[in-house]
């Protein structure tokens, strides 16, 4: 409850209550065109905002999309250098025995403080 100036009191939620139901009451008078769709609001008048001989304007040429080419053009898949080993824990990796499985590129390891294996004067093949 607040007290106002001239000593009534006003009991401002009641008084929100009241005049939330008045407008309730009075919503359809003042907004019933909203709950109507546009097509039927305008249905009288669509012919006249349509014009028959109007042409499609053209998109800009920076704004087209090109046609998607297929992930076939310019990913190629090569075969395989090597015959794929069997899968047994043996023949597989860099500590296969056979020559024609390994699938290391390259021989020998380039680090820029200078080869281990030649620091401690082991052979090449140890990595193998």
């Amino acid at each position: 409850m607040n007290k106002t100036g001239n000593g009534r009191y006003v009991y401002k939620k009641r008084d929100h209550c009241i005049r939330e139901g008045e407008s309730v009451k009075l919503w359809h008078q003042n907004w019933d065109i909203l709950k109507i769709s546009p097509e039927e609001l305008l249905k009288d008048e669509l012919h006249l905002l349509k014009d028959p001989n109007r042409k499609r304007p053209e998109v800009p040429r920076h704004l087209k999309v090109n046609e998607a080419d297929s992930p076939s053009t310019y990913i190629h898949v090569l075969p395989s250098p090597k015959p794929f080993p069997p899968t047994t824990s043996g023949e597989i990796g860099w500590r296969s025995g056979k020559e024609q499985y390994k699938l290391d590129k390259y021989n020998q390891q380039r680090a820029p403080q200078g080869n281990i294996l030649l620091k401690f004067g082991w052979p090449i093949e140890a990595t193998w």
